[in-house]
């Protein structure tokens, strides 16, 4: 879908707000802002924005005195949108079965339902060994409260422009999966972004300073591959391994809530594999093999 003019100028106005050390007479490009040169002439034929520097190999441009107008226009609705969308999302979530398809876990249960409503920070690490519903916790925040929350991997925090989409998004919860797994030149950003929802960046011509005070909930394998400072910034919340007759209840409810499996396919899967698997990620991969081969089949070629 194009992106229509108010949209495009919304995303300009950002721009040079996020800015600090932003020069009108310098300008910016299209890449800057991300929005289309195409679109751009459009806004400059309606003389919300000017081009001040133009050569065969980029054109730079600036937000006129009536753009900014409508700009700030355009932020004051879109705020007060997004503020009602947050309160409507508010109150659909249902608190009491948040983490329903989880079994056991109470004490942990019970206290991220009450981070998530907490307007300032507090953040929590989930830590244990794989395939104990770490992950789980994370995903079942992320589909409950839709765009408040960002979902990160570690290993993956610095590319495809993490930092910016938090700066953009502004959510309510960072969740990031794998968080042993992030960069060392990573963490002194998130140790910022921890301790007071600060945001600092510095790149050639572009810097980032923003507060953003979202809370971070994190998982990991193993805390001795973190570094002290971070873990003291986390309530550090340790998961138990399953026993076989829990691990049997999580792998049903995964495989008929969210892979959709008949109750008697799963219930067959999970009893399958009890005392064989203890990863769930594992019972995943034969639940989707079976739709095609059959559950035995499918066993038989995952498991052995």
């Amino acid at each position: 879908m194009a992106m229509t003019k108010d949209e495009a100028l919304l995303k300009a106005f950002r721009w040079e707000n996020n800015e600090q050390d932003f020069d009108p007479s310098e300008g910016w490009s299209w890449e800057d802002v991300g929005v289309q040169p195409a679109t751009l002439n459009g806004l400059v034929v309606d003389g919300l924005i000017k081009v001040v520097f133009k050569s065969n190999r980029y054109t730079k441009y600036s937000i006129t005195d009536v753009g900014r107008e409508i700009g700030n226009n355009l932020e004051t609705i879109d705020k007060a949108g997004v503020e009602e969308a947050w309160e409507t999302l508010e109150e659909d979530i249902d608190y009491d079965n948040l983490f329903s398809d989880i079994v056991g876990y109470g004490n942990i249960k019970e206290l991220l339902t009450a981070v998530i409503q907490l307007e300032g920070q507090f953040h929590v690490l989930l830590l244990g060994p794989p395939a104990i519903a770490k992950t789980m916790f994370l995903n079942d925040i992320e589909g409950a409260m839709k765009s408040r929350a960002m979902f990160a991997i570690g290993s993956a925090m610095s590319k495809a422009g993490m930092w910016d989409k938090l700066a953009m998004d502004k959510p309510d919860v960072l969740l990031i999966t794998e968080l042993e797994k992030m960069a060392v030149y990573d963490i002194p950003g998130l140790l910022s972004l921890m301790e007071g929802g600060r945001i600092v960046r510095t790149k050639v011509n572009r810097e980032l300073d923003l507060v953003i005070p979202c809370k971070v909930i994190a998982d990991a394998n193993r805390k001795t591959l973190l570094p002290i400072e971070l873990l003291s910034r986390f309530s550090v919340q340790t998961l138990a391994p399953y026993n076989e007759q829990d691990f049997k209840k999580v792998v049903f409810n995964v495989l008929t809530r969210r892979e959709g499996i008949e109750e008697q396919d799963a219930l067959e899967i999970a009893s399958s594999l009890v005392g064989r698997i203890s990863d769930v990620r594992q019972a995943v991969r034969v639940a989707r093999l079976s739709k095609l081969l059959g559950v035995r089949k499918s066993i038989e070629l995952t498991i052995g």
